[in-house]
């Protein structure tokens, strides 16, 4: 993997790495359906839920070293409006 990201482009446009998001412990949604009142039994904690944990690493490091935000799903709930992206932990 290349370990350089790109750095902020010349128009000062805001550059933003996503991480991968935690794999469920079953199929998200058949779960889901089966489970509807107990959503607690479709969970699966990290490190369980992080499939490549050197990867992330990696990414992180890129980013820090080209100024680059990096948004982690694994620590909360991406919550979007028209507006603004925030990271809410749950």
């Amino acid at each position: 993997m290349d370990s350089r990201l790109p750095r902020r482009p010349a128009t000062g446009a805001s550059v933003a790495v996503l991480l991968d998001t935690p794999w469920p412990k079953l199929d998200a949604v058949d779960c889901a359906a089966a489970h509807p009142l107990h959503l607690s039994r479709c969970t699966q904690r990290a490190p369980q839920a992080i499939r490549d944990p050197a990867r992330r690493t990696a990414l992180r490091r890129a980013a820090r070293a080209g100024g680059v935000t990096v948004i982690d799903p694994a620590q909360g709930v991406l919550l979007c409006s028209a507006q603004t992206i925030l990271l809410s932990c749950v």
